[in-house]
């Protein structure tokens, strides 16, 4: 084989490994965008060790939870 071949993939392996990070950063900025400050907790209220309870707004909804250690449930709409 001869250097040409050699140097035709490594040219063509650094193009894909510069493709496949800048898809990664992409990814990783779309993320970032889309669930970035969707949500704030209001106020929450701690009832024993495991128990929360909480208000918290999404989108412009406030949602009453109760969370414990195994669960979380929506009480209410606010």
């Amino acid at each position: 084989m001869t250097s040409g071949y050699y140097i035709k993939f490594i040219v063509l392996f650094a193009i894909l490994v510069f493709v496949l990070m800048g898809a990664i950063q992409l990814i990783k900025w779309l993320q970032n965008k889309r669930y970035a400050g969707d949500m704030t907790i209001v106020d929450q209220l701690i009832i024993a060790n495991n128990t929360t309870l909480l208000i918290v707004k999404v989108r412009g909804n406030d949602y009453f939870l109760g969370i414990n250690g195994k669960s979380i449930q929506v009480l209410d709409t606010l």
